[in-house]
């Protein structure tokens, strides 16, 4: 047969191209084991078996499936009989006596040109071989698992997988607030905790709180104040008001002039009577020249030179903190008889908008605040005088006058008052009917 073969070949095609064709035709004509004869015995014949093929050419086929048998078709080979021709696809054509029939002796579909493939041994998985540039390979890439016990992902096949099957650890609750594993996010509740700087003892009893990676229940007893005694333990207290917790927490019961807690007192005289201070701080000799006041006898020296102390209370009135007596921190500004003075102070009374109406009468001025006053004795007017000061006169209080009637009438003559003077610091007289230099300035005692 092959000399048969190559004797067609060596006819039709030119030698140089011959062996190449009957290489080719004799790996096809070697796979098409439904052949039952090939041999050429009697030198005019080849019986094959061939089968109509689905467009109705006749074609040579390695499996019967695509059509129907004939029954032992004889191809005459004579010579003359037939022509045979290929083109670059390998589909050859045999003329004969009996008209052309079409015989593809094609590449089979697992017989092709491999020059162009170029996988390596390490691109095939491991127990697969392969066809490359004319070799056959046994591919090497290894089936791999993850491992939950560490992060290391070797090279190879990793089957289809799901991470958190993996490591059942790989969950939201175990995932810090604000990152994001694998598109698993963290939960609100896991929080780093290394910057907390919350102990036991920094916590109310009762609860619990994370601090430096550990659970921490607090100690910090609640306490509560207790009104017979100023000791107040450590711990935790509920919102209160000390004059709540002990009533006698009032102005009457704090010394005018003094604030406990933020009330400010009323209180004046008992207990240890009312402090009396001229305000003179300077000592001076026989002749006008200021010397050392240790051992003088004099005011400075006797009294260790305490300056007068007023406190503005805001509202338009200012406390004496020696004597406690509330004063009106302004005047009438203007001048009056002593009756009409008198009159001024005991119905007067301080408005809340801090205003003083001679009249009483705050209705249009918020309500009244005080309304206790009187036109103050003598003894009471000669503690405003400030012997500190040339002038006499405490910043504390508002002046432009300099005389000042008392409510204390001169028993020697009944028709005249006392009058304090504030030009030369001392009590000087004045007729209860002179309206001309005189002013009233109203007080209280409070408490």
């Amino acid at each position: 047969m092959k000399a048969l073969v190559i004797a067609l070949v060596c006819v039709l095609v030119s030698c140089a191209s011959a062996q190449q064709f009957l290489t080719k035709m004799e790996l096809e004509l070697d796979d098409l084991t439904g052949m039952t004869q090939l041999d050429n015995t009697n030198g005019t014949a080849v019986v094959v078996t061939i089968h109509n093929a689905t467009d109705n050419s006749i074609v040579v086929s390695r499996y019967a499936a695509a059509g129907v048998y004939l029954p032992n078709m004889t191809i005459v080979m004579g010579g003359g009989k037939f022509n045979l021709s290929y083109n670059t696809k390998y589909t050859y054509n045999l003329s004969t006596d009996y008209g052309d029939f079409l015989y593809n002796f094609t590449t089979p579909a697992y017989r092709v040109d491999t020059s162009d493939a170029n996988a390596t041994a390490s691109q095939i998985l491991s127990g697969y071989t392969a066809y490359v540039d004319g070799s056959k390979l046994t591919g090497s890439i290894i089936t791999q698992t993850l491992s939950a016990l560490t992060t290391t992902v070797l090279a190879g096949y990793y089957d289809a997988a799901n991470l958190s099957v993996v490591d059942p650890d790989l969950a939201s609750g175990n995932i810090k607030s604000g990152a994001t594993i694998f598109g698993i996010a963290g939960n609100s509740n896991v929080l780093d905790t290394t910057g907390a700087t919350a102990t036991n003892d920094k916590m109310l009893s009762g609860y619990t709180c994370y601090a430096a990676g550990n659970l921490r229940t607090g100690s910090i007893a609640t306490q509560t104040l207790s009104s017979s005694s100023v000791t107040v333990p450590a711990g935790y207290y509920s919102a209160a008001n000390l004059s709540v917790v002990n009533s006698n927490l009032t102005a009457g019961n704090i010394k005018s002039g003094v604030d406990i807690f933020g009330i400010p007192g009323s209180y004046v005289g008992g207990g240890g009577g009312v402090e009396l201070h001229s305000g003179q701080q300077t000592c001076w000799d026989t002749g006008g020249t200021p010397r050392d006041c240790a051992g003088t006898g004099e005011d400075a020296d006797i009294d260790a030179a305490t300056a007068k102390s007023f406190t503005p209370n805001g509202d338009g009135t200012v406390t004496d903190t020696q004597t406690g007596i509330m004063w009106q921190q302004s005047n009438t500004g203007y001048t009056l008889t002593w009756q009409a003075a008198l009159d001024y102070c005991n119905n007067g009374a301080l408005c809340n908008d801090g205003s003083f109406q001679g009249s009483g009468d705050c209705s249009g001025n918020g309500g009244t605040k005080y309304d206790d006053w009187h036109l103050p004795n003598v003894l009471e007017m000669a503690t405003l005088i400030d012997y500190g000061r040339s002038d006499f006169k405490n910043p504390a209080l508002t002046w432009g006058y300099d005389y000042f009637w008392t409510s204390t009438s001169n028993p020697s003559w009944p028709d005249v008052a006392y009058v304090a003077d504030f030009l030369y610091g001392y009590i000087a007289r004045g007729g209860k009917g002179y309206d001309g230099a005189f002013v009233a300035r109203c007080a209280r005692s409070a408490g």
